[in-house]
């Protein structure tokens, strides 16, 4: 391996510089899947004390790099956050090793959640399971909707972007099962960015606007990275895999290839994280029949109120999706398929984005991205609130809004989790509880 490309593993500015071991690293990673409830925010969080405050493998300012660069990216922020620390940390073993420990517990979770709901069957479940289903369907609603609001707040910061969420938002609840749709909406976004930026400029303002933003993101230097012909070839493989999975998608191959080629798609198209994905995986499971309106609510509400990555809920979406072939192979290659593309790019990444991150063309463009995506998660909650509730006896999905007791569990939920700051978790298990209740009424 020649020098540039190799990787320097010490920490940066102002960080240890001692050298930590693969089995320190490992250590500190085995908690984490068990711990970091509380979605992608809270996962960082988490990391920032363990990484930053508590061991100082990495300065704030590093740290700070890193989440920016995961946040411009396809793919969960908080993975490409846990994986970044480990690689530039311990090298590429360590990042994958890091990785399977962060991701595999949830994952193998959520796989059994599913062979569970499969054996049971909506059709077949009792009163009292149907009503803990809906009770947590509520709950996923409200999650989905306090996600919309909090992203809505911090993403959409001008007029043009909020025109662009809800231009997103309408055309998802209307035309959803419409191919290529969220791709299309996700390129209009940048190009309007792009184009009302440059609309400023020649009107000769928002210069002051762009240097803000650069001096805020960009203090710190990523030192710790393959060389840029590496990190071009890494970015090059995930954008032709991309090219060949799409026509996958619906091409008369077997359904196990169906399943990794559109969840690899997802993975590459997903801008925002845990909360964007859930219209998209809607899109490519619910839409196409693979998996019931119930049946997402329910797997939905679980990965809520799990630790580790929201990302995980692919494991579960795989394994129903595969019922007509292999059931544990399906979940595997839906996992493997939403994680990969992320993680190559943010590899590859990291070793250009020094020489690019700076440019104003760049950051415009994503915030194109960002407003898509966080219009596309106001439409997932109108989505899935027509379908939250399942009728006793039957697996049919009709609206939260019919069923007064369960919008006012999701109200609650909503308050409890926003207001309260009481954890997900305690909320999800109360929603199943009450919902629970509601049979015996």
């Amino acid at each position: 391996m020649r020098a540039q490309d190799r990787v320097d593993y010490v920490a940066l500015s102002s960080g240890d510089r001692r050298t930590v071991s693969l089995l320190d690293i490992i250590k500190l990673y085995l908690p984490l899947p068990f711990i970091t409830f509380g979605g992608p925010q809270a996962h960082i969080a988490i990391m920032l004390d363990l990484f930053v405050v508590r061991h100082r493998w990495f300065s704030e300012s590093v740290f700070t790099e890193i989440l920016a660069i995961s946040n411009a990216l396809p793919g969960p922020a908080s993975t490409q956050i846990a994986f970044s620390i480990a690689l530039l940390k311990g090298g590429p073993l360590a990042g994958i090793l890091c990785f399977l420990i962060w991701s595999v517990p949830g994952a193998i979770a959520m796989a059994g959640i599913a062979f569970a709901i499969d054996h049971l069957g909506a059709n077949g479940m009792p009163d009292g399971a149907v009503s803990i289903e809906n009770g947590l369907g509520a709950v996923a609603v409200a999650l989905v909707a306090l996600a919309a609001y909090r992203l809505g707040s911090k993403i959409l910061t001008d007029r043009v972007e909020t025109c662009l969420a809800v231009l997103s938002a309408s055309f998802l609840i209307n035309f959803t099962s419409v191919p290529w749709l969220i791709p299309t909406m996700m390129a209009a976004g940048g190009a309007v960015t792009f184009a009302a930026k440059k609309r400023k400029d020649w009107a000769g303002s928002g210069a002051a606007e762009v240097a803000a933003h650069d001096s805020k993101v960009t203090e710190a230097v990523l030192l710790t990275t393959y060389s840029a012909r590496t990190g071009a070839m890494l970015t090059a493989l995930a954008v032709v895999l991309l090219a060949i999975t799409i026509p996958l998608q619906t091409a008369q191959v077997p359904l196990l290839v169906q399943i990794g080629a559109t969840f690899y798609t997802v993975g590459c198209i997903v801008f925002g994280g845990g909360p964007v994905v859930i219209p998209m995986l809607y899109q490519s499971v619910v839409v196409r029949g693979w998996m019931s309106d119930a049946e997402f609510l329910f797997g939905l509400a679980i990965i809520n109120s799990m630790p580790g990555p929201n990302f995980n809920f692919a494991a579960y979406c795989g394994t129903l999706a595969a019922r007509q072939s292999n059931m544990v192979v399906g979940s595997m290659v839906a996992w493997c398929g939403i994680f990969l593309p992320g993680l190559m790019i943010k590899a590859g990444v990291l070793s250009m984005w020094q020489n690019t991150r700076r440019l104003p063309q760049v950051q415009t463009v994503f915030k194109g991205f960002n407003a898509v995506a966080v219009g596309m998660v106001f439409g997932a909650v109108y989505i899935l609130w027509q379908k939250a509730i399942i009728v006793a006896g039957t697996s049919t999905a009709t609206a939260l809004g019919g069923y007064p007791f369960f919008v006012a569990l999701s109200a609650i939920a909503f308050v409890s989790v926003d207001s309260l700051h009481i954890p997900v978790i305690i909320v999800v298990a109360l929603g199943a509880f009450v919902g629970w209740t509601h049979s015996k009424l």
